[in-house]
């Protein structure tokens, strides 16, 4: 699939099994065909994240500041609301428990939202460094209580952390220096303890019990790991800004590179994800999506 000219950022699977994929709009595509079905063009700027709640509704995320509600129906959509939730551009969106969920912004900002009377509503929210300088990319809640974040913090240079915070105190916890982090998926648990995180050159494993990196996985031939799947217990899959896709093996607290797929994308592969038939899916910024069998 190339219907755009910007890069796809984010793909997910819809209830119904279409895909869905944003760049600088948002396409929905037929489940079996692949084929463009509808268009929403509803951020006046590019689209950074997009996704499906517990609750069917669609939602995106724009450089725009805006997050967009939907009901995505067959053959068309309706906007259901319009938030101003950001001064700039919105990385991610992580659902929380009770149709609540949490945003991350260019304005170093985590904002916290509730559903009330069929409309979403802010909740509370907190500032980590000087607006539109320490972006805060993305956001995981890594276990009860608590979220992981990373950051790109500006202190008369450029430095990245993985960051972590308590929901229910609402207070700062550790803060971890790392070599560099990307805006991309690259925060992900493999189980209940152990959080990847894909950096440059490498894949750091963290406990979030401890709130430490306990282990480094060094990967060759590859600029900053960008995303990952876990397509069963044992078997995971990483993308890298080189458009390449790698298949390791899970062993406890460890990855084993199992094999390298070359050069799946020319350009930097921004998510991974599988459908109920099986395919693996990839969109890239080089203007594609893949389906992998």
């Amino acid at each position: 699939m190339n219907d755009c000219n910007s890069g796809y950022s984010s793909i997910c699977i819809l209830k119904d099994g279409r895909l869905a994929a944003s760049s600088s709009f948002i396409i929905i595509y037929n489940k079996k065909t692949f084929k463009s079905e509808i268009t929403i063009k509803e951020h006046s700027g590019f689209v950074r994240y997009i996704t499906q709640l517990k609750n069917n509704n669609f939602v995106s995320l724009g450089d725009d500041g805006f997050i967009n509600i939907y009901n995505i129906l067959e053959d068309k959509y309706l906007v259901l609301q319009r938030i101003k939730a950001h001064t700039s551009k919105i990385y991610k969106l992580r659902e929380l428990d009770n149709d609540r969920f949490m945003t991350s912004s260019s304005d170093s900002y985590i904002k916290f939202f509730f559903k009330e009377s069929n409309e979403y509503k802010e909740d509370y929210s907190f500032q980590d460094g000087e607006s539109n300088k320490n972006h805060i990319y993305n956001i995981l809640r890594t276990k009860e209580g608590e979220i992981t974040y990373s950051q790109s913090f500006y202190e008369n240079s450029r430095k990245y952390y993985i960051k972590f915070y308590d929901i229910k105190s609402r207070k700062k916890l550790e803060s971890v220096s790392v070599n560099y982090i990307s805006n991309t998926d690259n925060l992900y648990m493999i189980s209940k303890i152990f959080l990847l995180v894909g950096v440059k050159n490498s894949i750091l494993i963290f406990d979030v019990n401890q709130h430490r990196q306990i282990k480094e996985i060094k990967c060759d031939n590859s600029d900053y790991v960008s995303c990952f799947l876990k397509i069963d217990e044992n078997t995971l899959l990483s993308g890298n800004s080189k458009g390449q896709l790698k298949q390791w093996i899970i062993n406890e607290d460890n990855l084993i590179l199992e094999n390298t797929k070359g050069n799946t994308h020319d350009g930097t592969i921004n998510m991974i994800i599988n459908n109920s038939e099986g395919h693996i899916i990839t969109c890239s910024s080089d203007n594609n999506i893949k389906v992998w069998n």
